[in-house]
C-alpha cells in the first residue's frame, strides 16, 4: 500500500511539473485526449496531446480519429512528457511509444487524423506532416473542405461527454456492444 501511494505521488508530481514518465493508456477520449495510468501504479492522468488538434468526437472524422489514436497506443508502454496544463485541467503532453520512439502526435497528423496546432500566422510544429496528409488526401483531408476543430467548436460548442473513467473506474455509461468491448480492452479488463 505504501509503494502504491509513493507511485501516486510521483505520477502526480510528474504530471504537475513537466516531468517525463512511463504510462499506459487507460482510455482514449478522442483523437487528441487520453487518460493514462502511470507505470507501477498511481493516479490516472488526463492528457491532451501537445501540438495537434483532432476532430471533436461528434464532428465528421471524430470517431475515426479516435480509432486511429487507439490503434497507435493500445497496449503500448508510453513515454509522457508534460509541458503545461490547459484550462480544462488536462496535462498538455508529448506522447511517444517507448518501444520505437514513435511521436504519436506526428503520426496522427501524418495520417490525416489531426491538424498541426497553429498560432495565428505561425505554423505548428507538425506543419510538414499536415502538408503531406493534405497532399495525399489522408484521413479528414479526404473531404473537400474539412472543418478545423477550433472552427467546429466555435460554431457548435463542445461535444457532450458522459462520465469519464476517472470518476467511475468503469466503462462509461451508455457504452455497449463493440464500444464497451473496445473500452474494456483498452484498460486491460478481460471479459469472462
Amino acid at each position: 500500500m505504501l509503494l502504491s501511494a509513493a507511485h501516486a505521488q510521483e505520477s502526480a508530481r510528474a504530471a504537475g511539473n513537466g516531468g517525463s514518465w512511463s504510462a499506459r493508456v487507460g482510455y482514449v477520449v478522442d483523437g487528441d485526449s487520453i487518460w493514462v495510468l502511470p507505470a507501477g501504479g498511481g493516479v490516472r492522468v488526463r492528457l491532451r496531446i501537445d501540438g495537434i488538434d483532432a476532430p471533436e468526437i461528434c464532428q465528421a472524422g471524430g470517431a475515426p480519429a479516435r480509432a486511429a489514436l487507439l490503434a497507435l497506443v493500445r497496449g503500448e508502454p508510453l513515454r509522457v512528457s508534460v509541458r503545461a496544463h490547459d484550462r480544462y485541467g488536462r496535462a498538455i503532453a508529448s506522447v511517444r511509444r517507448e518501444r520505437d520512439g514513435l511521436d504519436v502526435a506526428a503520426r496522427m497528423v501524418q495520417d490525416g487524423w489531426a491538424w498541426s496546432d497553429s498560432n495565428g500566422w505561425r505554423r505548428g510544429r507538425y506543419g510538414r506532416e499536415e502538408d503531406a496528409a493534405r497532399a495525399s488526401r489522408s484521413g479528414v483531408f479526404a473531404a473537400s473542405a474539412p472543418e478545423r476543430p477550433a472552427d467546429f467548436r466555435r460554431r457548435h460548442g463542445a461535444c457532450p461527454h458522459g462520465p469519464s473513467p476517472a470518476t467511475t473506474g468503469a466503462a462509461p455509461a451508455g457504452l455497449s456492444g463493440p464500444w464497451r468491448l473496445q473500452y474494456l480492452e483498452t484498460i486491460g479488463t478481460r471479459l469472462t
